[in-house]
């Protein structure tokens, strides 16, 4: 898809050019409108915030005549909550910047609103001086989810890399690049509209890759699908492939690594706190009954204790509990260790159809019967598609068993196979 090296705003009457070279950032202004009417250094990163370049005011010095370091604190999704540095004329730490947040990234307005810089100064002692400026002035513009802010000519998007987002309506303005590896929500979504728990680090889909201690920490290329990596080192792993960041240390969830049992769960709650589900009407031949489309919205909210509780046993990978009297009381378990490859899809498709609609919300229990109604609106789901051939063969099955059980029939298997889904 590429990579992003030069924006270019035109203003009728004059052009602005910003350059991207490998995190250094250079802005090419006309003199006349505040700018040094050549490429100038504006700043580079560095693993705590970034370091800005400061110049004379005659335009004619080109090199920089000093750098300050500033730093930033980010919160858990890597919004830029505060930028301070040392004001060298007082010898103190100085706030430049305060930011809030809507959850989709709307700032918070009429508090916190002044910002300040760090300006050369060719007669005072220090050189360099903290002051505050108006918000234009401020070069650095990376914030909610780190990405830069485009502020020009009143767009107030925000560029995430191969699409631009608009923070104040929670969706981008272009189609997902990758689109078609989740056609279960609109190609506009920004983070499964989740954004207090997701990321999206470039406008493609975004990916399951966890630390070890089960925080998210962004994507793949391959998007938001398949098995979880756990991945704990300093590589930029965004562009990479899933095979390649297993190359550099990343281990597959379950298969190469096990973890804690509270790592677990914060990556088992990732996954399936508000997703979005539904079931195709399907016809039960056993019953000679018909279940209706049904769909709704999974969220962890609904569960005992606001959870998905692990507990690690030999004999079952998820379990639901549920009380006839307290029709809200649905208690979801999972095993530390699935008996299947614990992708995305496979989890929801167990978690989200099998244990909470049909067990907890339909309140069909541990019987023949129940499990085979389970199975069946598993195959009928949004999530079946994506699941793996051996979770579909798992699913299948088992469906088969509960339905010879409750049949008594035996040796037909061609027959049996043919009300299940492919």
């Amino acid at each position: 898809m590429g990579t992003k090296l030069q924006k270019t705003v035109d203003y009728n009457t004059y052009q602005v050019i910003t350059d991207y070279r490998d995190g250094y950032q250079y802005e090419t202004k006309p003199v006349a409108q505040g700018g040094r009417g050549y490429a100038e250094l504006l700043f580079f990163p560095t693993a705590e915030g970034y370091v800005k370049a400061l110049y004379k005011d005659a335009p004619s010095d080109h090199a920089p005549a000093a750098y300050q370091y500033v730093y930033i604190y980010k919160d858990h999704l890597g919004n830029n909550r505060l930028s301070y540095t040392l004001d060298p004329k007082t010898n103190q730490i100085k706030i430049l910047e305060e930011n809030h947040y809507y959850p989709f990234g709307l700032k918070h307005g009429n508090y916190n609103a002044i910002r300040k810089d760090v300006k050369y100064q060719e007669l005072a002692a220090s050189k360099k001086e903290v002051k505050q400026v108006v918000p234009e002035a401020v070069k650095f513009k990376y914030l909610y989810n780190g990405k830069e802010l485009q502020d020009e000519l009143g767009l107030n998007w925000d560029s995430f890399k191969y699409r631009n987002y608009d923070y104040a309506i929670g969706r981008f303005m272009s189609v997902d690049p990758l689109a078609e590896d989740r056609n279960w929500v609109s190609p506009y979504n920004f983070v499964q509209n989740n954004p207090l728990t997701r990321i999206d680090l470039d406008g493609a889909l975004d990916n399951p890759v966890f630390g070890s201690d089960g925080t998210y920490r962004g994507n793949t290329k391959e998007g938001y699908t398949g098995q979880p990596i756990i991945y704990d080192g300093p590589d930029n792993f965004e562009t990479m492939e899933a095979n390649q960041l297993i190359n550099f240390g990343g281990n597959y969830w379950q298969t190469d690594i096990a973890l804690t049992p509270n790592a677990t769960a914060k990556i088992y709650n990732h996954i399936l706190d508000n997703v979005n589900f539904s079931i195709d009407s399907f016809y039960d031949v056993v019953e000679s009954k018909t279940y209706p489309n049904v769909s709704g919205t999974f969220k962890l909210s609904l569960l005992d204790k606001k959870t998905i509780q692990i507990y690690d046993s030999k004999t079952a990978n998820m379990t639901t509990t549920y009380d006839f009297e307290n029709p809200d009381y649905i208690k979801i378990q999972a095993n530390i260790q699935l008996g299947y490859k614990p992708t995305v899809e496979n989890i929801r498709a167990t978690a989200i159809i099998h244990e909470f609609y049909v067990h907890g919300k339909l309140k069909l229990g541990d019987y023949n019967a129940s499990h085979r109604i389970a199975y069946l609106a598993t195959m009928y789901s949004n999530f079946w598609e994506g699941t793996t051939n051996d979770y579909k063969k798992y699913v299948g099955v088992l469906y088969n068993q509960y339905y010879k059980v409750e049949k008594n029939f035996f040796g037909a298997d061609t027959v049996i196979i043919n009300h299940t889904r492919k």
